[in-house]
């Protein structure tokens, strides 16, 4: 990663923090302009069954909206149900698609403000204990309909 940025000449414009204690990760995730979560398939076939990885979740993804903080992330497994309309996806793999769309939140400063309070929106209505409590009570109340 440093010998890319240094590559494009970038070295002013990005800063690359290998890792951090969990009770800093908020104050970390405020400071940033966007959050990537650039994953990828690793699926590998042989015969009938698969080994790999597949982006299951991203949780970073939501502790970035809940910030607002707005997110690009790849097409690799849940991440784009996690993001839904409140940022921006690109197909995995794709270097000129995710320069694309940092470009677009770069350039364009109200559509970064627009995904940013969508993506805090998104978390109120579908990640909060609260919302999370009432899908599972929705859930069994479903279930007890059908009876």
């Amino acid at each position: 990663m440093f010998k890319k940025v240094k590559k494009n000449g970038i070295e002013d414009k990005v800063i690359i923090v290998e890792s951090v204690a969990h009770d800093q990760v908020p104050q970390y995730i405020n400071l940033m302009s966007v959050l990537v979560l650039p994953s990828e398939t690793t699926y590998k076939f042989k015969t009938l069954t698969a080994v790999g990885w597949k982006e299951q979740f991203g949780h970073v993804l939501i502790e970035a909206m809940a910030c607002k903080v707005p997110v690009i992330g790849s097409n690799s497994g849940e991440i784009p149900n996690v993001i839904g309309e409140a940022g921006l996806i690109f197909s995995e793999g794709d270097n000129l698609a995710l320069k694309n769309c940092l470009s677009s939140l770069m350039l364009d400063k109200k559509l970064a403000s627009e995904l940013s309070e969508r993506g805090y929106q998104r978390i109120l209505n579908y990640y909060t204990n609260k919302a999370l409590a009432q899908k599972s009570l929705s859930f069994y109340e479903s279930l007890v309909e059908t009876i």
